[in-house]
């Protein structure tokens, strides 16, 4: 790999190219969690590059790049792990926090596909579920209503 400065550090210029990636120093590798709010999505090691929809744009963060927060917009995030494997996942809005080689990403929904699945498939699967669930609550909420109209007007009638 081209230009490692004596502290182990790519110079600023410089990107991580899929092909550079198995020759990466461990400090220059990072750990990235993300989780919803009911469970872990996704926990991965080694992991040289976090790319993910910002409301700026698609942005690639690397473990050389300052700690920070990004609030982030739904989309597709894609991990590129040192072993050349690579992780994607869709993401409702949340946020993504960096400190150190530590990269933390909250997020409201969180789908991964499966390896052998297809995330498109995925989605789709997620989709009809979150709208089964809705119908439902439509439903039971309309059933309240009802209730709550038909009690009240007993109520008023016998008064």
């Amino acid at each position: 790999m081209s230009g490692m400065t004596a502290a182990g550090r790519l110079p600023e210029n410089e990107t991580l190219h899929a092909k550079d990636a198995a020759g990466v120093p461990e400090e220059l590798l990072m750990s990235v969690r993300v989780q919803t709010p009911t469970r872990i999505v996704i926990e991965a090691d080694r992991v040289w590059a976090v790319k993910c929809e910002t409301d700026a744009g698609r942005r690639t963060i690397e473990p050389r790049r300052l700690d920070g927060i990004v609030p982030l917009t739904p989309g597709i995030l894609t991990l590129r792990c040192q072993s050349g494997d690579i992780i994607e996942a869709a993401l409702d809005e949340g946020i993504l926090v960096k400190t150190g080689s530590s990269v933390s990403i909250a997020v409201r929904h969180a789908i991964r596909a499966e390896e052998k699945e297809s995330l498109r498939k995925a989605l789709n699967q997620e989709l009809v579920r979150i709208r089964g669930m809705e119908t439902d609550l439509r439903t039971a909420l309309s059933d309240l209503e009802s209730r709550f109209m038909r009690q009240f007007a007993e109520a008023v009638i016998h008064d």
